[in-house]
């Protein structure tokens, strides 16, 4: 598994002021959460009605009580992800949002651990950004 500690942009709308957070890539995880702290602010933060529960941070259990529609800013592309918010307790101190692999498939997101970096392709960012009608065809 992987995971890479990394500061980006982010909004929860367009013309929202962005602010940028600390986050934790980890393709061991197949949820992306934000700490309840980091979402002040943020217009598009949505509770939901029957709270998820999650388990595996830390072998324990947490609960999520809201999404948040998260914009994270790559390569000057604004990709949007529905993300749990979660309490501070559940994330370290040191990152604001853990990106788990259904992130990173959405934008065909790799990590090259060795560099301790994301690897990022502006093609594969813009073509996620496209709804494609089937009824079309």
């Amino acid at each position: 598994m992987g995971d890479i500690l990394k500061t980006y942009r982010v909004r929860s709308a367009k013309g929202e002021r962005p602010r940028k957070l600390r986050l934790y890539f980890d393709s061991g995880s197949p949820f992306t959460f934000v700490k309840r702290s980091a979402c002040r602010g943020l217009a598009n933060v949505l509770g939901l009605r029957i709270p998820q529960r999650f388990g595996g941070l830390g072998n324990g259990s947490f609960m999520a009580t809201h999404v948040v529609n998260l914009e994270v800013e790559l390569l000057g592309i604004w990709c949007r992800h529905l993300s749990f918010v979660v309490p501070d307790s559940v994330l370290t101190e040191d990152e604001d949002g853990l990106v788990g692999h259904d992130f990173m498939q959405q934008f065909d997101i790799h990590l090259a651990l060795k560099r301790r970096d994301v690897v990022l392709n502006k093609a594969a960012l813009k073509r996620a950004q496209v709804v494609r009608n089937a009824a079309a065809r």
